[in-house]
């Protein structure tokens, strides 16, 4: 059974914290900018304390953070430890570190919390599970009106992704879906009906396709990141044996008479509507 848990292999070895006197984030990033830092890693701020894998005490933080509160912790520390709000705080630190290493590469949609593949028409390869596969990453459609005007929209592979704790081990939780624009960049307005329909069609093994496309596409050797070292390293999806297996084909013929028993009920309870009202007419 294969998860869309991607495990993490390596972390730096220490999370740092340092006093500020700065109380919003863009005050933050103007001194950032002022300072030309060049960060690696992402950063949070909480309760008057930057946290960052970055070393506070550098020239990037000159301005920003106080150099004599500066503090080195070790990152299996915060990872394993039994305060809930400090594990909490690791998550979001690794969640805007993430972000970070990918926002060169992948558009970010805040308000929908996913990654996607932005711009226009292509496929990329990838490694399925038992050989290298090519992938549309980005589909171009078309449609005509009744008046013969021509509309088009593409279709983007996306993801959202959230760090989990779990078992003593790290993991990135990858849940794909999908970004439809009117121009490679810009929302299209019938995303979400289109983003429904097609999540009712997709298998299976079309969301597997996309789980191990994306758990292959961070990977460090020829992936996301092949050009340089990450502060985050992907390891593999992890996978569990079990002894039974699940007949999609059944599953989703139960599915179809499920709905078509719906349907029927919904047009039955609106006959009795309409004749309970004709009654009272």
């Amino acid at each position: 059974l294969w998860s869309n848990l991607l495990k993490i292999d390596g972390l730096p070895d220490l999370v740092f914290v340092g006093g500020t006197t700065l109380r919003e984030r863009g005050d933050i990033w103007r001194a950032l900018n002022k300072n030309k830092a060049k960060l690696r890693s992402g950063w949070i701020l909480w309760e008057k304390k930057i946290i960052s894998f970055d070393d506070l005490s550098t020239d990037d933080w000159d301005g920003i953070c106080e150099l004599g509160t500066v503090e080195g912790f070790e990152t299996v520390e915060c990872a394993e430890s039994q305060d809930l709000d400090r594990r909490r705080l690791f998550v979001q630190l690794l969640n805007a570190t993430f972000r970070a290493h990918v926002e060169s590469h992948l558009r970010f949609w805040p308000k929908d919390e996913c990654f996607a593949i932005a711009g226009q028409e292509r496929k990329q390869s990838y490694k399925s599970l038992k050989r290298t596969s090519e992938l549309s990453v980005v589909s171009k459609f078309s449609s005509k009106s009744k008046d013969g005007r021509t509309f088009h929209h593409w279709r983007h592979m996306a993801f959202r992704a959230q760090f989990r704790l779990l078992e003593g081990a790290c993991f990135l939780e990858i849940t794909p879906t999908y970004r439809f624009t009117t121009d490679g960049f810009r929302k299209d307005r019938f995303h979400e009906s289109r983003l429904k329909k097609i999540k009712e069609i997709d298998g299976n093994r079309a969301v597997l396709s996309c789980v191990l496309f994306w758990a292959d596409y961070l990977q460090p050797d020829d992936g996301l990141f092949s050009e340089g070292s990450p502060l985050i390293g992907f390891g593999k999806l992890n996978t569990m044996s079990i002894g039974v297996g699940i007949d999609e084909k059944s599953w989703q013929q139960n599915d179809l008479e499920t709905m078509e028993m719906d349907q029927q009920s919904s047009l039955q309870g609106l006959f009795q509507m309409e004749s309970a009202a004709g009654e009272q007419k």
